[in-house]
């Protein structure tokens, strides 16, 4: 939940990147959280609209729509780096909103979500799920 934030989203992955363990005949190495809020309409209305203006939850200000990164974009970055996707969720609110109830759903990706990335020379794929 800081890569929109970045002023520069690609020397923080690079940062990350190198901070993880490389996979080895032993292990599968170190696994790269990202998560954000996709550039979306449905984005903007919830996050922005939503989280500053309506019910103030947020400062408004907090969010540039613009900064916001898809999964695409991110995939893009990682893979820069020798990362691949490993798993892919969105994050949602569950109702009542107010408490900040979050659910992991793989199919609804269009407002906040979150990925899994590992090195692409891991030894093991299957040990990763």
């Amino acid at each position: 939940e800081v890569i929109e934030h970045a002023t520069s989203p690609k020397s923080l992955i690079e940062s990350a990147t190198s901070l993880l363990k490389r996979p080895t005949q032993n292990s599968n190495g170190g696994m790269l959280f990202v998560s954000t809020i996709n550039r979306t309409a449905k984005s903007y209305a919830i996050a922005i609209l939503g989280g500053e203006y309506i019910s103030g939850k947020l400062p408004i200000g907090t969010h540039t729509w613009n900064n916001f990164k898809s999964p695409v974009e991110v995939q893009t970055l990682v893979s820069e780096y020798g990362l691949k996707e490993v798993e892919l969720s969105g994050m949602l609110l569950r109702p009542p909103f107010f408490d900040m109830s979050w659910e992991l759903n793989k199919s609804d990706v269009d407002v906040n979500w979150i990925g899994a990335y590992c090195f692409n020379d891991n030894h093991d794929d299957d040990n990763l799920k």
